[in-house]
């Protein structure tokens, strides 16, 4: 009696189990054809990638603040006499905003998978799938007659969580993710960005120059700049071969007096006072040689200091024509009355104090910019791959289990 009494509670519980099993299973289908789920993340990661997007146009301008802050040179004569480059001490800084550019480059990358991948589980095809593996499940589980085999109701079982973790592991995800960001982060990082934005320069400017004698002078500039570079690049490649033919020559000259030592005897290669003619010419030949390839070699050398002197300019002037300058910049370059100055009139027109307090909130910035960076890298790969791995745990869970639907 007891025995019987048991039993009967079990099949009650069992069944209880399978009903719950047989609603959570129509449910999924249901949210599956429904697209809530997939709607509101669709919208964070185009959200996601809107505010991505803005952080890289943040490092953008802030590198053409940076390329124009290291272009500008200002001139002093305090007794010798001499120059100053305003950006020469922001390599450090460049360099961190080349990885914060890659960095924003890396999570809209990031953001762009996720949206793809979104697009494909979300598409009829899976939710029909879904469907149709939904359907066998309930009906080998109410109707035993036609599937009685214990292993087959198994095999759909899985097949249908494998499915559904398909449809719903990335959603759920990229659901969750928003949820955090939503709650714990995107204040933060708009605040961080605000902050870079607020630099004076950081955000491009779209303030043509409105000085035609300005303009037509500074192409001319462009023109002429352009024209010394490809000349100095054929000086530098005529150089580098020069010393490569130089240094064939030179080891040439250099076996032929280990040839000739090894001739000699002894008592003749220690013969200081009378050395053999032979290794007296072979000897300054080889001196000669190479004092050429050191003059060619300093020269090559200050062709290329040259090379990215003229670029700086050249970027500077097109920065200037294009109106993608610093305000400040643009709005010196406005008032310009004067004719034929070109880059040097845009150059000495620069506040040295100005450029000085922009350099100083460049370094100030570098927090921030570390700040933004977590935040993106959190958000874009931390967190979903986290939620990810949790959720891959769970599934592990449910496959190897044996739920009583199958029974």
């Amino acid at each position: 009696m007891a025995v019987a009494t048991i039993n009967s509670k079990h099949s009650a519980y069992s069944n209880k189990l399978r009903w719950f099993v047989f609603s959570l299973i129509l449910l999924s289908v249901m949210l599956s054809w429904s697209g809530i789920i997939d709607r509101y993340t669709t919208a964070y990661i185009d959200d996601a990638l809107v505010e991505a997007s803005s952080a890289f146009l943040i490092a953008r301008g802030m590198n053409a603040l940076i390329s124009f802050l290291q272009s500008v040179t200002f001139e002093f004569s305090v007794g010798v006499g001499g120059s100053v480059g305003a950006g020469e001490v922001l390599d450090p800084l460049n360099d961190l905003v080349e990885q914060y550019s890659s960095a924003m480059k890396l999570a809209i990358g990031s953001l762009v998978i996720q949206k793809v991948l979104l697009e494909i589980v979300s598409d009829t095809f899976f939710k029909i799938m879904l469907s149709i593996s939904a359907l066998l499940v309930l009906v080998s589980s109410l109707l035993p007659g036609v599937f009685s085999s214990v292993y087959f109701k198994m095999l759909l079982l899985r097949c249908f969580l494998a499915l559904l973790f398909l449809r719903f592991a990335l959603v759920l995800v990229v659901a969750a993710n928003g949820l955090v960001d939503n709650a714990f982060l995107y204040e933060r990082t708009q605040q961080q960005m605000h902050i870079l934005e607020s630099i004076e320069g950081v955000q491009d400017q779209d303030n043509q120059l409105i000085n035609p004698a300005l303009t037509r002078d500074l192409t001319e500039d462009i023109s002429t700049l352009q024209q010394q570079l490809t000349s100095n690049s054929r000086t530098v490649l005529k150089l580098q071969q020069q010393q490569q033919q130089g240094q064939q020559e030179l080891a040439g000259l250099e076996q032929q007096l280990d040839s000739l030592l090894d001739e000699l005897g002894v008592l003749q290669r220690l013969n200081y006072l009378k050395p053999d003619p032979r290794v007296e010419q072979l000897t300054a030949k080889i001196k000669q040689r190479r004092e050429m390839q050191q003059r060619w070699q300093n020269e090559q050398q200050n062709l290329l200091r040259q090379q990215a002197d003229i670029r700086n300019q050249v970027q500077l002037a097109e920065m200037a024509l294009e109106g993608k300058t610093p305000g400040f910049f643009a709005a010196i370059a406005n008032s310009f009355s004067s004719l034929g100055d070109g880059i040097a009139a845009v150059k000495d027109a620069v506040n040295p104090r100005l450029v000085y307090q922009l350099k100083q909130r460049l370094d100030d910035a570098v927090t921030n910019i570390l700040n933004v960076m977590a935040l993106f890298f959190l958000k874009t790969l931390l967190l979903p791959l986290l939620f990810l791995y949790v959720l891959k745990k769970g599934f592990t869970v449910i496959w190897q289990s044996k739920p009583a639907v199958v029974n």
